[in-house]
């Protein structure tokens, strides 16, 4: 069974990156536009890798997609 990861982002370029990185691994890669609804996260972390983080727990709290 193919597994879901989403990818927390809209930007098509970060989107394609991330899907070759991740090619043969047997996941149906989703981005944001996938979930119209999804409610957008402020990145309010002192640090990228705070935000990431802070967005990845937000995104699959929404989605029970792993983010």
């Amino acid at each position: 069974m193919m597994q879901r990861l989403l990818i927390g982002t809209t930007n098509l370029a970060k989107l394609a990156e991330a899907s070759e990185v991740l090619a043969g691994n047997n996941l149906e890669i989703l981005s944001l536009k996938d979930f119209p609804n999804i409610r957008r996260v402020d990145e309010t972390g002192a640090t990228f890798e705070e935000n990431a983080v802070l967005k990845a727990k937000n995104y699959f709290s929404q989605t029970g997609v792993p983010t």
